[in-house]
């Protein structure tokens, strides 16, 4: 039997009624039921607006687009650390054992494009941390700026408060991330023999924020998606036809990179 829409006062009074009915007892229930809620009463607003919809959907294909960046990047990332520790410690121990010349070849250093010495390949590692760290926090900042941008005016309220919320969430999430972090590996601390302690703890805190940041794009991409699905069902529901374009839409990732380019805050701005 085809389903239809309920007036418009039925969909009210459902609508007050979650509202008021309150989710779940634990955290992860009450993310489904937010979630649930905003599904069942964003597609009418959203539906009214075709531009809106399209707006959705570049901002949508963008998130996870920068989901897979974020991804590799976090995998670059503790590969670079891992190389690092090894020629720290390879240094470490030609200078304790002092049984070979200072400028030994290191061999087997992922980039080598000749021969190093051990200061050599831990500066070039060095540099490429900072290069992907760099990356990292200018991702998450693209974040802000594009959700904010593309999705804060084409959201409808409930949909939008909840994005502004991860959003807001990252530096919290971040500090309580990186406390169990420094908890969990103080002893390593203690007994490691880096020499570049500041380094790596910096390294390490981007890695925490990276992984952080990517759940959060996750959180929003789930957002985004559920808002545009509950807005194409409402329009089938009403025999409302989509514009050809909509199912078309592609992102370039130049024209993604080129959004950090533009003068543009990185507060949260949601409407």
């Amino acid at each position: 039997m085809a389903q239809t829409t309920p007036p418009l006062p039925r969909r009210r009074a459902l609508a007050a009624l979650l509202e008021t009915a309150g989710p779940p007892a634990t955290s992860q229930n009450q993310a489904a039921w937010q979630t649930r809620l905003f599904m069942s009463t964003s597609g009418l607003s959203v539906a009214m607006s075709a531009e809106s919809l399209k707006s959705l959907k570049y901002c949508l294909k963008w998130l996870r687009w920068t989901n897979d960046r974020m991804d590799k990047a976090i995998g670059s990332l503790k590969d670079a650390l891992e190389e690092y520790e090894s020629a720290c410690n390879t240094q470490a121990r030609l200078a304790e054992n002092n049984t070979q010349d200072k400028d030994q070849v290191m061999e087997g250093t992922e980039g080598d494009s000749g021969t190093k010495t051990p200061e050599e390949a831990r500066t070039e590692i060095a540099n490429r941390i900072q290069i992907i760290k760099t990356d990292i926090l200018k991702t998450l900042q693209e974040v802000v700026v594009t959700v904010s941008k593309y999705a804060g005016g084409a959201l409808p309220e409930n949909a939008r408060i909840l994005v502004r919320r991860h959003l807001t969430s990252l530096p919290q999430r971040f500090r309580l991330a990186t406390m169990n972090e420094n908890s969990g590996n103080a002893t390593d601390s203690e007994t490691s023999k880096d020499n570049s302690p500041a380094l790596r703890e910096g390294a390490q805190k981007v890695l925490v924020l990276a992984k952080e940041g990517l759940d959060m794009v996750t959180q929003i991409t789930g957002v985004l998606d559920g808002t545009i699905v509950s807005a194409e069902e409402w329009c089938e529901r009403m025999g409302k036809k989509r514009e050809p374009g909509d199912e078309s839409m592609a992102v370039d990732e130049k024209v993604a990179l080129a959004i950090a380019t533009e003068p543009a805050s990185a507060d949260v701005k949601m409407g």
